[in-house]
């Protein structure tokens, strides 16, 4: 990789390796966990307030009472509380090194929110959400919640150390499942910072090199809850990411990768700019509006004359049409262009300009929990060259239930640059496997 082009590259990643120990830095990780039963409109749910030690000293908690948070389904925002399943007052509690708090609180869930999923906010914590069950099973949900324990019993939460078994537990009310670890504590904290990016999968196919895999996330590196997102609200879509394609050549001696491409970005990006409607039904056909400014690095870490890097500034909007908000079977279409300028020095790959253009477009129609095509295509700057990647995705749980939460996926590709190291090749390859994220 040349050092000239490389300098934005290192700036992100030192950018991403800064951000992640930021996010371990403090002694005291909160949580909020909520149910992953689908919950009745009008029905309590329980939801469970984690408090990780992850310092070197003890950790004073008070397990408040009751508690204030924002609930956001629908464009609406109301405020709801959140109650000690025991009724108990605050308490303190002193958490070891290495071990967890877990406090359960009764949640009574707006009565709108049928067929919603609705966005739990408490100051200083990361979201979670609770999914709403459709109008049609809402009333066999409701009856499903717990009653209370009897504020008698044993205190209504556990201590437990990291990889451990419990210090001092009690069921926090009836039914409750004893399965918690520190572990799925810490897996809920990485999922309130980081979140998919582009799809996440694996595919093989006949051709050399016959394996494909890509990973991706993103790192949101602004707490939207606190004070310098809500002084600077454009602060909370500053992300920093990561993506990485790799070609895999299974047939070959030793089982070689035969190229990767690295992918490192800084971005602004923003779900919906539209604003928040009263009622859903008054929405056009338009439902959201998204956008993505950026500055990204691409190279596939090579040297010598296999060498390939480059450096983008891109924009790009974010379309989506139909898919009512709630319904999971209804249809959507989302239409993404990305038009983008080259930055520095494009010595590696002097000609690129001709394959890659300078932009391309996403598509992706379906239904949001059933059969899925997207497409991405490019145009180079000679017309004659360019390239489409087809890709088909169908949920797995819609076979097997909740037992196989993946995709089964096939992809076609047919142009210029499948790989950066042949960025200026044609082929046509097809690749069949699984995804995790499409």
């Amino acid at each position: 990789m040349n050092s000239r082009g490389s300098w934005v590259g290192i700036l992100l990643a030192v950018a991403i390796t800064f951000a992640a120990a930021n996010a371990r830095a403090s002694g005291q990780t909160t949580l909020l966990v909520p149910s992953t039963e689908p919950a009745g409109p009008g029905a309590d749910v329980t939801v469970f307030i984690y408090y990780l030690n992850d310092g070197a000293e003890p950790l004073r908690v008070d397990a408040a009472s009751t508690l204030v948070a924002r609930a956001s389904y629908a464009g609406r925002d109301v405020d709801v509380t959140l109650t000690r399943v025991d009724g108990a007052t605050a308490a303190a509690i002193d958490v070891q090194p290495g071990a967890f708090l877990r406090v359960p609180y009764r949640l009574a869930v707006p009565a709108g929110a049928a067929g919603q999923q609705v966005t739990i906010q408490l100051p200083g914590i990361p979201p979670a959400v609770v999914k709403m069950a459709p109008p049609a099973i809402a009333a066999a949900t409701a009856p499903a919640v717990a009653p209370l324990a009897d504020p008698t019993a044993a205190a209504p939460y556990a201590v437990k150390p990291i990889g451990g078994a419990e210090t001092e537990s009690a069921a926090p009310y009836a039914g409750d499942a004893r399965g918690h670890t520190a572990r799925e504590g810490l897996v809920e904290y990485f999922a309130g910072h980081f979140s998919a990016y582009e799809p996440v999968y694996i595919l093989v196919g006949p051709d050399r090199p016959n394996a494909k895999f890509q990973i991706s996330l993103k790192y949101q590196i602004f707490n939207p809850e606190e004070s310098v997102a809500h002084a600077v609200p454009a602060l909370a879509g500053l992300h920093v990411a990561y993506s990485q394609t790799s070609f895999w050549d299974l047939e070959g001696e030793s089982k070689p990768f035969f190229d990767n491409s690295y992918r490192p970005e800084l971005m602004l990006s923003y779900p919906d700019l539209l604003p928040g409607p009263a009622d859903q039904d008054d929405i056009g056909i338009l439902r959201q509006l998204g956008l993505q400014v950026g500055l990204q690095h691409e190279s596939n870490g090579q040297g010598g004359d296999d060498s390939r890097s480059m450096n983008f500034l891109y924009v790009r909007p974010i379309f989506t049409f139909g898919d009512p908000a709630g319904d999971k079977r209804g249809l959507f279409l989302t239409v993404a262009p990305r038009v983008h300028a080259y930055l520095g020095d494009l010595s590696d790959n002097p000609d690129i300009k001709e394959f890659r253009g300078y932009g391309d477009l996403r598509m992706v129609f379906g239904r949001r929990e059933g059969l899925q095509l997207a497409a991405i295509g490019r145009i180079g700057s000679h017309a004659d060259k360019g390239s489409l990647e087809l890709d088909l995705t169908y949920p797995l749980r819609a076979l097997f239930g909740r037992n196989v939460d993946m995709f089964l996926h096939a992809q076609f590709f047919t142009g210029y640059g499948e790989s950066l190291l042949l960025y200026n090749d044609a082929d046509n390859t097809f690749r069949l496997g699984l995804s995790l994220i499409r």
